[in-house]
């Protein structure tokens, strides 16, 4: 009778440790899931052909962006060059809308949306013209006005969970726009995974293979870009339809034409940050109080905005969200995702190769939908308490560790009995 009762024992530790090894499962249905466990993710993009690298305890804390900062650095200086020269004067309120939205006319279709010309703001612009290519429109404001979308580039990075930890308590979701070679890193295709099921919405930074855009072929950069889109759509189950082009010292329509081509939309913006040259928090939210007084001095309207920053440890993005979020509140704009911008009810596609496009529990119009309204509450927390509070939706932390506590529980109650068993 011992024997039975020490192998009944034996199993329940077997079961206990295989129990802390089981994992979550994706919900799915007609609307595509929202949140995803991220150890299924994980393993769907090794699957996928993905190398995914583990950091073992050796490793060394942070993370080295400083190549994307210099090209962030060079696209800024090119691009104020251009706008100089293309100044356009203050009393063109009526071009600046001539000057769009005969562009938004013929765009809205092809993204899916809905034109409404008496009510909506002109929110694209044709791209630069690259000889032998007409221009591709892309997406510089937000349809309503008094709406902003903060949108980030170049991340995931040590600093984005810090960044969406402080928008969610603020009630706010961003845009970060996942520059696809952070993702074969664990803890960063982990923070993207989380901010996603947190609500926060998800675009590409695009960045080509090569930094001559001429020795690649049509095709090599049509497999590329699914390539990495294919990544993102194995951590959030669906793919991006909202693109940024990492910056090339080389004009790229070509690249712009074949992302058009493939369904996604280009997105740029009318609102600079500076947070890669400004050394204070202040500063950078500096940068968009000007903005609104200079929008509201040329046009007399409050307008719309699409605010660029980026998520990478060298700017001060993470220090400035909430001197940023200050001014947007003080000057009474909402902040939104990109989708609540453009009034985009599927604002991802199905897959990366395909066409069609799809919407998710948390999408424009959706149940889910997170209303922003800016909260004035910031409060300090470890990088475990911010990944906790991103995985809101994909509680596999929390599940984690309940599935370890209690099968210990289960463990350390049945030692009495072991010991009953063999020694009494």
């Amino acid at each position: 009778m011992k024997y039975i009762a020490a192998a009944t024992v034996i199993s329940c530790f077997l079961l206990a440790e295989a129990t802390t090894t089981s994992s979550g499962t994706i919900a799915t249905g007609s609307v595509v899931a929202a949140s995803v466990s991220s150890m299924d993710a994980l393993n769907s993009i090794s699957s996928a052909g993905f190398d995914i690298n583990v950091p073992s305890e050796d490793d060394e804390e942070g993370q080295e962006n400083s190549p994307v900062l210099a090209s962030v650095v060079a696209e800024h200086e090119e691009r104020e060059e251009i706008e100089d020269e293309d100044e356009t004067p203050a009393t063109a309120k009526d071009s600046q809308a001539d000057y769009t939205k005969a562009v938004d006319e013929n765009v809205f279709a092809s993204a899916g949306l809905v034109y409404n010309q008496d009510k909506d703001l002109p929110v694209f612009r044709n791209g630069r013209t690259t000889e032998g290519l007409p221009p591709v429109p892309e997406v510089i404001a937000c349809r309503s006005e008094g709406q902003i979308a903060i949108t980030y580039s170049e991340g995931p990075s040590d600093a984005t969970a810090r960044i969406a930890r402080q928008l969610l308590e603020r009630s706010t979701r961003g845009n970060f726009f996942a520059n696809t070679m952070w993702l074969n890193q664990q803890r960063y295709a982990m923070v993207l995974q989380n901010a996603y099921n947190a609500g926060h919405f998800i675009g590409m930074t695009y960045r080509l293979p090569s930094e001559d855009p001429e020795s690649l072929s049509d095709k090599e950069i049509k497999d590329d870009i699914i390539k990495n889109a294919h990544m993102i759509e194995t951590l959030i189950q669906v793919s991006p339809k909202y693109v940024r082009l990492h910056f090339s010292a080389q004009s790229d329509g070509r690249t712009e034409h074949i992302l058009r081509d493939l369904g996604f939309i280009l997105v740029s913006y009318n609102l600079d940050g500076k947070d890669y040259v400004h050394e204070t928090p202040e500063l950078v939210a500096e940068e968009y109080s000007r903005t609104f007084n200079s929008y509201k001095e040329r046009y007399d309207s409050k307008g719309s905005f699409v605010a660029i920053q980026y998520d990478i440890p060298e700017t001060k993005s993470m220090s400035a969200v909430p001197n940023i979020l200050d001014v947007i509140e003080k000057e009474g704009f909402t902040p939104v995702r990109m989708d609540g911008c453009l009034n985009d009810a599927k604002p991802y596609k199905k897959t990366a190769s395909g066409l069609e496009y799809v919407s998710d529990k948390f999408s424009f119009g959706a149940s889910g939908y997170p209303a922003n309204k800016v909260k004035s509450i910031i409060s300090n927390s470890t990088v475990e308490d911010e990944l906790r509070v991103l995985a809101v939706d994909d509680t596999f932390l929390n599940k984690s560790g309940a599935a370890m506590t209690l099968p210990r529980t289960i463990g350390f109650a049945l030692i009495p009995a072991l010991v009953y068993i063999f020694f009494i």
